[in-house]
């Protein structure tokens, strides 16, 4: 209950707050007029939706979207199950109306809505209101509400696991998700316009999965050094090309990560640049494979160009090789 001497008691206004976790609880105080508001992910929100729009007295306004999920969620897998593909064919069981199926659906890679009409749970697509509030005003009079993000990684640690898995060839040891990205000859630069799909996918990657790596991985061109290497090069002016290739790759990775921040600081999200590792491989890993100790030539332009890449990868790390700092 709000005091005499509190903001709200100074206002002349008198409320009692109830902590409620059970969704279900919640609605039934909600449609009885014991509440006017909700609180719970899109997702939950959703699958009330059929019983909360029967009534144009209840139909729900969203005042306020507090945070997106920070990653907290987790599943629990038998034995065999290594990565989302392995769930295919099997059964998932979920808590009903509770915000891990925001998280299922995520893992699926499905939008909320078309994933919860294919389970029946709602009938279809359901729009909400927002009250488009114009919030910087309720800011008036305020103090220290300057969002600030502590680093939720070592990045000390970070760097010497993700190492000592690069050593052992072990990247995609506790993989979630992977995907790429591609680029052109000489490319440094890595506009919004053309990668926004891309980027948009890593800021969601990295809200799901905030206790996860992320790493950035630079891949470069090797036909400029199979070339030399053809024409009797020296060791020494091969082994200068390996390193310029690996830094310019590294360079590549660290371009990508800091638009993607920069991308999602533009909309609003705050995403942790202590939860991407950056990797330059240069030439060691093409996509046309390895020959013996060279990388195998492409034989065609596309496999040239397959070779000038990024790619992501989402690494579960944290429970294992403590890198992870929660809160």
């Amino acid at each position: 209950m709000s005091t005499d001497t509190s903001i709200l008691g100074k206002s002349g206004l008198k409320n009692r707050l109830l902590r409620q976790d059970i969704f279900s609880k919640q609605i039934e105080r909600y449609l009885a007029g014991e509440t006017p508001y909700l609180r719970g992910t899109l997702g939950m929100l959703n699958q009330a939706a059929d019983v909360i729009n029967k009534d144009p007295r209840t139909r729900p306004v969203i005042i306020y979207q507090s945070t997106w999920s920070a990653g907290g969620d987790a599943l629990v897998v038998k034995k065999g199950i290594h990565s989302a593909k392995d769930l295919k064919g099997k059964t998932i069981v979920l808590q009903a109306y509770g915000p891990h199926v925001d998280y299922m659906m995520r893992v699926l890679n499905k939008e909320i809505q078309k994933g919860l009409a294919e389970l029946g749970l709602v009938k279809g697509d359901v729009l909400f209101t927002k009250a488009n509030w114009d919030y910087a005003l309720l800011q008036t009079g305020l103090t220290n509400t300057n969002q600030k993000l502590s680093p939720k990684f070592n990045p000390a640690k970070v760097a010497s696991v993700i190492n000592q898995r690069q050593q052992q060839g072990a990247l995609d040891q506790g993989e979630l998700f992977k995907f790429e990205i591609y680029f052109a000859p000489n490319q440094k630069n890595f506009s919004i316009d053309f990668y926004k799909d891309a980027f948009e996918k890593v800021i969601n990657l990295a809200s799901t999965y905030g206790g996860a790596v992320i790493t950035v991985e630079g891949h470069s061109d090797p036909m400029g050094y199979l070339r030399k290497h053809k024409a009797g090069e020296q060791a020494l002016v091969l082994g200068q090309i390996k390193q310029s290739a690996k830094n310019l790759s590294l360079g590549r990775s660290q371009a990508v990560r800091d638009n993607i921040i920069q991308y999602a600081s533009s909309k609003g999200v705050l995403l942790d640049a202590s939860q991407f590792a950056i990797i330059g491989h240069g030439i060691s890993s093409p996509k046309s494979g390895v020959c013996g100790n060279l990388p195998c030539a492409p034989k065609t332009e596309k496999d040239w160009r397959a070779n000038m890449r990024v790619e992501f990868r989402i690494i579960q790390i944290e429970a294992e090789d403590s890198v992870f700092q929660p809160l």
